[in-house]
């Protein structure tokens, strides 16, 4: 089901043909976060790629629609979806049908759910932010909570892994964005912000120049480093809270150690996300090993 008036987008064609759509849509387009619910205990699994799942539907509304009122009424059909889903009465899609069944085997709150929405609202309307600090509390708003709601729903939350994970999930956004500055400049977004940009000698104008292969604009580099190194120290914070997990959070936790793979190799590009390696869809071997042996050894 879609919401009336709305333009249709790429999840229109998700048919609810169960946990195998469900695991796809994630493998598509959040390939990161599918690789790391494969480590995940098998009674977590279906529970974690529907939220997943999710909330690729509610991030994806913005680029799927031209204008953003037709993106506020997508996103208020899955607003007052949410207690249909909660209660266990969703309506008639795909997405909407896994949450809810997720939701009666693992904790699943109404209140996080809505909070996830409403910041996806206002990436309709997206302004480039003034500080790290505004940055940050995106990254937070977004990453975080979708990072302690999958925490909650593998029953190993708890006061230092709640930390932590906020550390890691921080970090994974930071990064995360990094990454796709070319996407976004394509796109008409800026997310370096703008004290970053001064500091570094960036030209806020030049963001929206950048593409992939191409030469990156003077001070490009030093936001990026910027930006590479504070994911960084929240990532280094997270780890002096809790140096390890329960083996049920490691779906979670993981993150961090893709966050580990990419920040180095933008190190090693010279802080350059228009590099071509990074349109690659997936991290590639190396890195799925690297996530496989964190995961036995419990460590991020």
């Amino acid at each position: 089901m879609t919401t009336p008036g709305a333009e249709k987008s790429a999840d229109d064609s998700l048919e609810p043909t169960g946990a195998g759509a469900i695991a796809e849509r994630v493998r598509r387009d959040d390939r990161d976060r599918f690789l790391c619910t494969l480590f995940a205990l098998p009674e977590h699994r279906d529970a974690l790629l529907a939220l997943y799942a999710f909330h690729a539907e509610i991030a994806a509304v913005r680029d799927g629609v031209s204008e953003a009122m037709v993106g506020q009424l997508r996103l208020k059909w899955w607003y007052d979806a949410v207690p249909g889903i909660v209660a266990g009465t969703p309506p008639e899609h795909p997405v909407a049908v896994a949450l809810a069944d997720a939701g009666r085997r693992h904790p699943l709150d109404a209140d996080d759910l809505r909070a996830m929405i409403e910041v996806r609202a206002q990436d309709l309307t997206p302004a480039q932010p003034a500080d790290m600090a505004t940055l940050e509390r995106y990254a937070e708003a977004t990453s975080g909570r979708l990072a302690r709601t999958a925490l909650r729903m593998t029953g190993a939350a708890g006061a230092a892994p709640d930390a932590a994970v906020r550390g890691v999930a921080v970090a994974w956004a930071l990064i995360g964005l990094v990454r796709a500055i070319p996407v976004h400049a394509a796109r008409g977004y800026a997310y370096v912000p703008k004290a970053v940009c001064a500091e570094a000698g960036l030209d806020p104008d030049a963001l929206s120049k950048v593409r992939r292969g191409s030469a990156p604009p003077a001070g490009l580099g030093a936001a990026v480093g910027t930006l590479r190194r504070r994911a960084a120290g929240h990532l280094d914070a997270a780890r002096r809270v809790s140096p390890s997990y329960p083996r049920a959070a490691a779906p979670v936790f993981l993150q961090a150690v893709l966050c580990e793979v990419y920040a180095r190799r933008l190190a090693a590009r010279g802080d350059d996300p228009s590099a071509p390696v990074f349109a690659r869809p997936a991290p590639g071997t190396l890195a799925t090993l690297r996530l496989a042996w964190s995961a036995y050894r419990r460590t991020y």
